[in-house]
């Protein structure tokens, strides 16, 4: 690289990086109903990528089939008995780097939630925090705190819907019939969102000051351009009960 204080022999990825050590997993999610994406640190073989004995569910489901997604991520196609939200655990083993050629001997884990959740089901009220005391109203997929603070993280998961509207670096998503669900907040998605245009988006849930908001987003793709859905009549008296 040459810079304004002379030249530097720098990495251009993980797998200038040679080393003993063999792959780990840094990401999983879903991005449809039925399949996961896995990702790793680094450049791992096709061959033993794309082997599905190297993949095993918590579900007790069946990886279908195994593609390359890039040169560090693989695409699982997934049978499982599992319903939006809940938890999915993938246990991999067995790939290799391609650098080094050095194989996983030991199992690693990555949690996360299982189904592509539409805005109205991320942002539903947990019953068990509606019946608390105080009551309070937030989203079952959301980590810790929040309420006067930034809260934590939730669980890695899958968000679909339409941009709406754009603050800065907040999106506003509704789906199709903001009528019969609730819209949620994105924040500062590694790309930009176009209003008017649907997304899947994997990233993590929490509450953001009592406002529920989608970050730590680390995958975005568009699925189309259904447009922005009509708008709702709200009164002046509603809009002033936040």
């Amino acid at each position: 690289n040459s810079a304004s204080r002379g030249w530097r022999i720098m990495p251009r990825g993980a797998s200038d990086i040679v080393d003993v050590v063999p792959p780990s997993v840094t990401d999983a999610y879903t991005v449809t109903d039925d399949q996961y994406r896995v990702v790793f640190d680094r450049d791992v073989t096709s061959a033993t990528a794309t082997n599905t004995a190297n993949y095993t569910l918590s579900s007790f489901g069946t990886v279908d089939n195994a593609t390359m997604d890039g040169t560090d991520a693989v695409l699982l196609d997934v049978t499982t008995g599992l319903t939006h939200g809940e938890s999915e655990t993938v246990d991999v083993n067995g790939i290799t780097g391609v650098a080094n050629g050095v194989t996983m001997t030991t199992p690693v884990s990555a949690t996360f939630l299982a189904g592509v959740l539409s805005c109205g089901e991320m942002s539903a009220p947990d019953p068990d925090s509606l019946a608390g005391s105080p009551c309070r109203d937030r989203s079952r997929y959301a980590g810790s705190g929040g309420q006067y603070i930034n809260g934590e993280f939730g669980p890695r998961s899958t968000l679909t819907g339409i941009v709406v509207g754009k603050y800065g670096n907040l999106y506003y998503m509704e789906d199709d019939d903001p009528a019969n669900n609730r819209g949620i907040t994105v924040f500062a998605p590694p790309v930009a969102l176009t209003v008017g245009h649907r997304y899947i988006i994997a990233g993590s849930d929490e509450e953001y000051y009592s406002e529920n908001e989608f970050a730590a987003i680390t995958y975005v793709k568009d699925v189309g351009t259904p447009g922005v859905p009509a708008a709702l009549p709200l009164t002046v008296g509603v809009a002033a009960l936040d």
